[in-house]
């Protein structure tokens, strides 16, 4: 199971699939998570009888089911199930017949680890808060150990592959590091299929290295959401990257909850610049939407690309698509000058 605003799953080993054993099983996990108005599963008849029938019809529930055959129609959870199996087969290699008793850790592991489309992790978004879980334990032990010095002497990538096992240890971070994306550019434009390899190191590349080593050093600076204190989004585009700040003022300021950075398409990239300014504002929206949607917040931007898209959007497509995209939200404009807008500003260029 697993909820579709917040990413947060749920797993549970059951001896039995028949109606009244998974009905069982759904109403423990409600009575924790709380009970949902709607469920979407596939036409398996625990799910279509006339048990679970009357269990939606107790609990107020609005049963859906998928298409026949049309798998996609839930693909949320189906990535889901795909990557719990492929995590516990690789636990579980010594003894098989005992898989089950690896679930608990794999899914506190899985709720831990921000999502690539909500920028946060699955239990922040449900409880509104960070967890000390595995990967904050690490944290803590690399620093204590000296495991940052000894990424700090990584020697220099040869290959596409220990590029990409650099990257992958520096994206469990992203959340954390101003600029990820176009930082990382000349790193990840070497792994590219048509790239030789043997890696033809430049200094671009050796600037990207540098800079992760640095940055991976660093003690993350973002501060906890108070759900309470509105919300301030800060975006920027430049002809690489866009930039997105979640902000807060809870008494001291205005201070970082969580950034986040996307390397433009080549198609986006021929965007004229307000419309890469449109877009960095759907974007970053988008990106953080758990937390802006149903409650007031600011944009805040140093060109002025909701007046362009107001204007405009009867008349181009994309920007039709861009204006409905932003409607189900309430927020205000606010321009502010440039100087005042570095913090995205370097999120979308840090490369340029």
């Amino acid at each position: 199971m697993v909820d579709y605003a917040t990413r947060y799953p749920e797993a549970v080993a059951l001896k039995s699939i028949e109606a009244e054993k998974v009905a069982e099983a759904l109403w423990t996990m409600w009575t924790r998570l709380g009970i949902p108005k709607e469920v979407l599963s596939d036409q398996g008849g625990q799910f279509t009888g006339a048990v679970m029938r009357e269990v939606h019809r107790l609990l107020a529930v609005k049963g859906r089911t998928t298409t026949p055959y049309h798998a996609q129609c839930n693909g949320l959870v189906e990535r889901f199930n795909g990557t719990l199996k492929a995590m516990i087969k690789k636990l579980c290699v010594e003894d098989p017949k005992t898989w089950d008793r690896f679930i608990p850790g794999v899914l506190f592991a899985y709720r831990e680890v921000p999502q690539e489309s909500t920028g946060f992790s699955p239990f922040e978004l449900l409880y509104g808060r960070t967890v000390r879980g595995p990967m904050a334990i690490l944290r803590d032990l690399w620093t204590k150990e000296g495991k940052m010095d000894k990424i700090a002497k990584m020697p220099r990538p040869t290959t596409k592959r220990q590029i990409r096992s650099f990257l992958g240890l520096a994206g469990f971070y992203r959340r954390f590091v101003p600029g990820f994306a176009d930082i990382a550019l000349p790193l990840t434009d070497a792994t590219k299929k048509s790239q030789p390899n043997k890696v033809i190191w430049t200094k671009p590349m050796q600037v990207a290295l540098d800079t992760l080593k640095v940055k991976l050093s660093t003690e993350p600076v973002c501060k906890l959401p108070d759900f309470s204190v509105p919300f301030t989004l800060r975006t920027d585009a430049s002809g690489v990257g866009l930039g997105a700040m979640l902000l807060q003022d809870q008494g001291n300021g205005m201070q970082m909850v969580a950034c986040a950075s996307k390397k433009l398409l080549p198609a986006e990239r021929n965007y004229s610049t307000i419309e890469r300014e449109c877009l960095a504002v759907v974007w970053g929206v988008r990106k953080f939407g758990p937390y802006l949607y149903g409650k007031p917040f600011c944009i805040q931007s140093d060109h002025k690309p909701l007046e362009y898209l107001e204007g405009l959007k009867a008349t181009n497509k994309r920007l039709m698509r861009w204006a409905l995209a932003l409607q189900p939200y309430m927020y205000t404009i606010q321009a502010i000058p440039g100087r005042d807008n570095v913090g995205a500003d370097l999120l979308s260029r840090s490369e340029e």
